[in-house]
């Protein structure tokens, strides 16, 4: 368990998911999720798809690593799968 009291693949996958948000608006194959829907989706769209397929190709080469409990660590990993997965230089604000 990590000290969030989390397993540390869970911690790292919730890390990695709002590291993913805070570049969301960078990157041109996700930004039509930006716009609200103008009524409900009955399927998913293609760009719903395509966030989640990255998602788990950044979250499998995060885990695919030694766990760790350095947030710093986490951030790098998650940048390094941010740009071999979608080609975003996201840097650390």
């Amino acid at each position: 368990m990590s000290r969030w009291g989390l397993l540390h693949s869970g911690a790292t996958l919730l890390y990695s998911g709002a590291r993913i948000g805070d570049v969301w608006p960078l990157v041109p194959a996700w930004s039509p999720l930006i716009a609200t829907p103008e009524g409900p989706l009955y399927e998913k769209t293609p760009t719903d798809q395509r966030i989640e397929a990255d998602f788990r190709l950044i979250a499998q080469q995060v885990l695919a690593q030694p766990e760790s409990d350095d947030p710093v660590e986490i951030e790098a990993r998650t940048d390094r799968a941010l740009r071999t997965t979608i080609g975003l230089n996201a840097v650390s604000q």
